[in-house]
């Protein structure tokens, strides 16, 4: 296996596939990790949250202060989803700096998965926390590239520079495969909601996609952090305009200045509790 699991990571990942499966058990099992759960809690408690719960009816009176109220307020599902997303950040920060930048690395991811949820909000996404995840993890092919075979990623990030192309064509050229790629056969492995390994496998090549919109949001998503929001993971280019991915978003240039202005408004907040 490429990395070790953390523990709470395999415990979230029976609690959310088991039918079976309680808040009280979902609590107790993320309640295991104190990191964690204060990132949770934070995350949850924060004003961005609090402007995608009201946009979606969901905002309850009070702070959340507890994991069982965290679970009931999200479902399980998309808390577990949420912790295990989270859980994984942590496994990649023995990559050595010359390699790449982490804190702009996760910084970038962020900022996608910021607009990836506020996008999944506006099209009453039912599950928008996965997005917020998908957002997050859809460059981690990147650091395993980083984590396995650091000359060869160097070597295609130097190539991408030196030509002006952008690193997932590059990528392709050097070694057969790009990170979304490889990202996606992570999170398959690690047996993510397929939903979710989709929309990062896919996220350079929608229409590729089981599920072709949200592959789509986090296409658009990406787009819009790498124009907008500080971070980098890599790639120095803005990714190519895919027009049927906007369409399917049903984004135009006249919501852009909103949707970025709200991005801005958390970003640095929610950069913080990851750091």
């Amino acid at each position: 296996m490429l990395v070790s699991l953390p523990e709470v990571f395999m415990r979230i990942r029976e609690v959310l596939s088991d039918p079976g499966s309680t808040v009280e058990e979902a609590a107790a099992v993320i309640s295991k990790d104190p990191s964690l759960t204060a990132k949770l809690l934070k995350l949850v408690n924060s004003a961005f949250y609090a402007r995608t719960l009201r946009v979606s009816g969901g905002l309850p009176p009070g702070p959340v202060d507890t994991l069982s109220r965290a679970v009931m307020l999200l479902g399980l599902n998309q808390l577990s989803t949420l912790a295990m997303g989270v859980s994984v950040m942590p496994l990649f920060k023995d990559i050595p700096a010359g390699c790449i930048d982490m804190r702009q690395f996760w910084r970038h991811s962020i900022g996608v998965g910021l607009v990836a949820k506020l996008l999944a909000v506006r099209l009453s996404d039912p599950s928008p926390e996965r997005f917020f995840v998908a957002g997050l993890l859809h460059d981690i092919g990147r650091l395993v590239l980083f984590k396995q075979t650091p000359e060869a990623a160097g070597a295609a990030m130097a190539a991408a520079a030196a030509s002006g192309k952008h690193l997932v064509a590059v990528e392709r050229e050097i070694l057969g495969f790009d990170h979304a790629e490889l990202g996606g056969m992570l999170l398959r492995k690690w047996r993510f909601p397929e939903s979710l390994e989709q929309a990062v496998w896919r996220h350079h090549a929608p229409a590729t996609a089981e599920a072709p919109l949200e592959a789509a949001i986090v296409c658009v998503a990406d787009a819009v952090a790498g124009a907008t929001l500080p971070g980098c993971s890599g790639e120095r280019l803005v990714p190519r305009y895919d027009h049927a991915a906007w369409e399917a978003v049903r984004l135009t240039p006249a919501d852009l200045p909103e949707l970025v202005e709200t991005a801005e408004a958390h970003f640095e907040v929610i950069c913080a509790m990851f750091s």
